[in-house]
């Protein structure tokens, strides 16, 4: 096979952005500039249902096989003894209101953003940009589902608790699609076999 000496830089170009994409959630993830926001939803955190949480559905349906980021942004009151106790996406505060993650030893409650209704790790971060697992979002209460695949239907979100009238608030969710690396790829090959024919 012939290589153009031309087409290498495009080439390599092509396959350092690749690694960049399917590599991003190993250090942390970053959403890419061209993300497209595809929905906002608000999930509540109260149901007139003692045991019982209300789900809400995504606006839209992912596309099958599509990649998209989940993000969850706020905080809502999970329960009241001595004040107000907080819960976001992935953190919530216990009894002496310092903030402990969900799904620990060291949780003492159920409570849980679910998609679907599976738990996910919900990626904090400390610096607005970057959001790696296991990480509280202090000053901000954002939060990421770095990777999920579009099944060709509606998103489910529900916040899971074990009582829900002592519950207020709501979270903020953003739903956004991410490029396709494949995609990017065929639109530089393309770029290069013209630019190969008109010379």
């Amino acid at each position: 096979m012939r290589v153009y000496s031309k087409s290498i830089p495009v080439i390599i170009l092509l396959v350092v952005l690749c690694v960049v994409y399917s590599g991003r959630a190993l250090a942390g993830f970053i959403l890419p500039d061209d993300a497209i926001l595809v929905d906002t939803i608000q999930v509540s955190s109260y149901s007139s249902s003692a045991n019982e949480g209300v789900p809400v559905f995504s606006n839209v349906t992912l596309e099958q096989g599509k990649e998209y980021a989940i993000k969850s942004e706020g905080t809502f009151v999970v329960w009241v003894y001595d004040g107000d106790h907080y819960c976001d996406a992935e953190w919530y505060q216990c009894e002496t209101f310092s903030w402990v993650e969900y799904n620990t030893p060291e949780s003492l409650t159920d409570a849980d953003l679910l998609i679907n209704g599976d738990r996910y790790n919900w990626w904090g971060t400390t610096d607005g940009i970057e959001f790696t697992e296991h990480v509280f979002s202090e000053s901000t209460h954002e939060y990421f589902v770095p990777s999920f695949t579009g099944q060709e239907q509606k998103v489910e979100f529900l916040i899971y608790d074990s009582w829900y009238l002592d519950n207020s608030g709501s979270l903020t969710v953003e739903i956004f699609q991410i490029p396709e690396p494949a995609t990017i790829l065929m639109f530089g090959l393309g770029v290069t076999l013209l630019r190969k024919r008109n010379h």
